[in-house]
């Protein structure tokens, strides 16, 4: 059980978490996003963000992933189970000694699961994903978001 602590707090047209670091200015296309933090264990060392970004055409979605997922190829690595049109993990990027980033972009939206204190496992950042994607083509389908990550895992579990 998580003793988590949730924050969200942004629906920002500014679009800044959009970018790969935090810049005054949207990315080429940027139409409207959110994210949101969780704190798991009460530390800040453990902590999760969801960035979720809609463009206004798909090249400028896929323009913005790039940017996001970095250069470092070394650290990229496939998802078990690929989410969208194009998805990836990176492990540990830059400086950092414990996270993993896992990136999606299903048509014009990008969806970025970043966990600090992941310890080298890449399974929760790809259930969150794999959840976060499926609930908002559940939304675009003009359903409830049902899909929980409890869910994605247990079928991952399965294969």
């Amino acid at each position: 059980m998580c003793a988590c602590h949730a924050h969200v707090p942004l629906s920002s047209p500014k679009g800044e978490y959009c970018t790969k670091v935090k810049a005054g200015a949207p990315p080429q296309g940027f139409a409207h996003g959110s994210d949101a933090e969780y704190i798991y264990h009460g530390s800040t060392n453990n902590m999760m963000f969801v960035n979720i970004c809609q463009f206004d055409t798909p090249e400028n979605a896929q323009s913005a992933l790039a940017a996001w997922k970095g250069t470092e190829k070394d650290k990229q690595r496939a998802l078990k189970k690929p989410v969208g049109d194009e998805s990836v993990l990176v492990v540990n990027p830059g400086l950092s000694e414990d996270s993993v980033h896992a990136f999606s972009r299903s048509g014009t939206v990008n969806v970025r699961v970043k966990i600090d204190g992941a310890g080298g496992d890449t399974t929760g950042a790809q259930d969150m994903l794999t959840a976060t994607l499926k609930r908002l083509q559940q939304v675009q389908d003009g359903k409830r978001a049902t899909v929980t990550t409890t869910e994605v895992a247990a079928e991952a579990d399965k294969k």
